[in-house]
């Protein structure tokens, strides 16, 4: 997903890394199911506009601590990283997506 900063659109992804991506599930209980069998690694990436991949992090899931919840979802609209803006054709295909999963009554 893309976002806007005074550098221009910085495109932000998390690219599994060292495990096929069938073992990262979308669905939040077969995710945490995965991470709590051999954990899930994901290598962090940045590119600014439509340049390059630039790898900037790693991100490693093991077991949740807590009970999942399962009601919770991730709004990418409402929720950017702190001081980015959502920005670029994703953002304004979730936008009107997001908005009609809220209005819905969806989490």
């Amino acid at each position: 997903m893309g976002y806007r900063t005074a550098a221009g659109t910085v495109r932000l992804a998390a690219f599994p890394d060292g495990e096929e991506p069938e073992h990262a599930p979308s669905e939040p209980a077969p995710f945490a199911a995965a991470a709590r069998r051999h954990g899930l690694r994901f290598a962090m990436h940045a590119a600014l506009g439509s340049g390059a991949w630039h790898p900037f992090a790693r991100l490693t899931l093991g077991a949740p601590r807590k009970p999942l919840d399962s009601g919770l979802r991730f709004d990418a609209v409402l929720n950017p990283p702190p001081g980015l803006a959502p920005d670029g054709p994703l953002a304004r295909i979730r936008r009107p997506a997001y908005a009609r999963a809220r209005a819905e009554g969806r989490p």
